[in-house]
């Protein structure tokens, strides 16, 4: 073998192994116990990011993830903008060295996780916040950077306004304290009978872990609770959650919330705050949660997979038994995707859903709760009997069908240069399924004949092969519009600027192709299982584009700043949030004890 072929071999040997070597430092060396095992298991909720480098470089190098980073600058934007106004000139923010944060994001090497606490005795109504990620590198550089990087801002802060850091031991452990001139100043312009905990983040690194807390004592009594706990008292083991660990979907983010717990601790609140309120001893909130079916659901979840390039998500609930709200969600369903959506409208929720039943189980809830509404209710429903010629409760179970629909778009928004009120920005579309639209139109024009007496009355406009009926002589300054149409068993309701619901019937008249039609869209369906009760689509495209829009307009025309703070507008890529092609597709299941719904992101 000649000197330049095991010079050569030498090379590429000593390249393949520094390679794996940044690889395994970056993404494998370190502790890899699962952050859950620490966490107790009577945790109220749970979030991560099970690889947090992974995740950052995914958001540096992807297309679709990078609109949230314009966004961001978009937000310290508006932070600037605000500080320049006249109301905020006495107000200092500092500006962050964000090359520093990152210098102590770079500590963070795999999963990074926030778990909510139960509430302590002297906290009855605030859950303790503990945060828990894996760490990598030299305590002492990540104590000394977060040291620099909190010098920086006091550089720029007036001597009162300055925060400092102090140490505490516990048990030979160093727990780093950040104070702040004002602790309680979160707590301000709460009732001074809720016990508020003092603010003074406290983080402490041993080992290869990194905790942090709202506070030291805080902390403490987290260091103390998970030295004691052993694995099968940790969340990791709780049934609730570990079943979330099964999906098969990738988990790159997990959220998870004990929903049960929260309510039990939602009706406690309540009713040791009634217990001082007359007037709201009068209304039985775990009667309104029992009623609407809250007390039945278990947990609440969510699993991300687009840090790791999947397009695969979910969100759901499991539940104990269906009662309320969970019994009015369809089991087994087959809902189609409708074609009347219109292509350009941002969000689209289209569910079998039971408008009349939902009204009834309000009326249920409200009933039952509050005693002396039965009364009321009696003498209302009287009248809605004559108004509507039959039994009002009779008509609300037959008139409607499982059909709802939410459509909305952005419009084009400008401020006007004569000071008057903006029309809105947002198209809105409600359409709800009819057993029978021609015996409901007579029902409606019943309802709608006191309108006359008011002065008020309706504007007829043909559309496709139906009739939108507008409401003239509404007392408005918002510029905004109401109006409805019966169309093939459908009422469609439209408010702000109807162009959508005109869309919509244009759609319905059999005129165009709807969003869900798109051949990009309609590959996407494909890839979800069959059934399902609901979809729901998405354009984040346009929502980037419509914000890019208007908070560029509102900086440069009504934000009052000069050509130096407009100079920053410079670092935001607003062609990237304009050129963004990104749809998010969801489909929703219910099975028993389980209500899940499928996202996809269609690029």
């Amino acid at each position: 073998m000649s000197t330049l072929i095991k010079i050569l071999l030498g090379l590429i040997i000593v390249a393949g192994a520094s390679v794996f070597g940044i690889y395994y430092y970056t993404f494998h060396a370190g502790d890899d116990t699962p952050l859950e095992q620490l966490v107790p298991n009577d945790a109220i909720a749970y979030a991560d990011i099970t690889h947090v480098r992974k995740a950052a470089l995914n958001l540096a190098t992807s297309e679709e993830l990078k609109v949230y980073t314009e966004f961001a600058k978009i937000f310290g934007g508006a932070t600037a903008a605000i500080a320049a106004g006249p109301s905020m000139q006495s107000a200092t923010l500092p500006t962050p060295d964000w090359s520093q944060l990152a210098t102590l994001g770079a500590s963070f090497n795999r999963q990074v996780s926030v778990a909510l606490l139960p509430p302590k005795s002297e906290f009855p109504s605030l859950p303790t916040p503990v945060l828990l990620a894996h760490f990598q590198g030299d305590s002492g550089d990540f104590d000394a950077a977060l040291e620099e990087f909190t010098g920086s801002l006091n550089d720029q802060l007036p001597e009162t306004e300055q925060v400092s850091w102090t140490t505490r031991d516990h048990e030979g452990e160093t727990i780093n304290i950040l104070h702040f001139p004002n602790p309680n100043i979160a707590a301000s312009g709460l009732d001074s009978q809720i016990a508020i905990p003092e603010f003074k983040p406290a983080y402490a690194i041993i080992g290869q872990r990194f905790y942090a807390s709202i506070n030291p004592d805080s902390l403490i009594d987290y260091l103390n609770t998970a030295q004691s706990m052993t694995v099968e008292q940790s969340m990791a083991m709780d049934t609730k959650f570990s079943r979330i660990r099964e999906l098969p979907e990738t988990q790159d983010s997990v959220f998870y919330l004990d929903f049960a717990k929260m309510m039990n601790s939602a009706v406690e609140l309540v009713q040791s705050a009634a217990a001082q309120n007359p007037a709201a001893s009068q209304v039985s909130i775990e009667t309104v949660f029992k009623t609407l079916g809250l007390l039945e659901i278990e947990s609440i979840y969510g699993s991300l997979g687009m840090f790791s390039g999947s397009n695969e998500s979910v969100q759901g609930m499991f539940y104990k038994n269906p009662v309320g709200l969970i019994d009015l969600v369809p089991q087994n369903s087959d809902f189609a995707t409708p074609s009347f959506v219109p292509d350009y409208a941002f969000n689209a929720n289209n569910m079998a859903f039971d408008i009349g039943e939902l009204i009834l189980l309000i009326k249920d809830t409200a009933l039952n709760s509050i005693p002396l509404a039965t009364m009321v209710y009696a003498q209302g429903k009287m009248q809605a009997d004559q108004m509507v010629g039959q039994d009002f409760e009779a008509f609300l179970r037959d008139a409607f069908t499982e059909e709802l629909h939410y459509i909305y778009s952005f419009e084009k928004f400008e401020i006007p240069t004569d000071g008057s009120v903006p029309p809105p920005p947002i198209s809105q579309c409600f359409v709800i399924g009819l057993s029978d639209g021609e015996s409901f139109n007579t029902v409606l024009q019943r309802l709608l004949a006191p309108m006359a007496l008011q002065g008020m009355g309706f504007q007829t406009e043909t559309v496709g092969n139906y009739e939108l009926n507008i409401v003239q002589g509404m007392p408005s300054k918002s510029g905004a519009e109401i109006g409805y149409a019966i169309a093939d068993n459908r009422i469609l309701v439209g408010v702000g600027s109807l162009d959508t619901t005109r869309s919509t019937l244009k759609l319905i008249s059999g005129e165009g192709k709807g969003a869900y039609q798109a051949d990009d869209v309609a590959e996407a369906i494909k890839e979800l299982p069959e059934g399902g009760f609901a979809y729901t689509f998405s354009d984040i495209g346009k929502l980037a584009a419509f914000m890019s829009d208007t908070i560029k307009m509102a900086f440069e025309q009504d934000m009052g700043m000069d050509e130096e703070e407009l100079r920053m507008l410079d670092a935001i890529d607003w062609e990237a949030l304009q050129n963004l092609d990104l749809k998010i597709l969801a489909k929703s299941y219910h099975t028993p004890g389980h209500i899940e719904t499928r996202y996809r992101m269609v690029k």
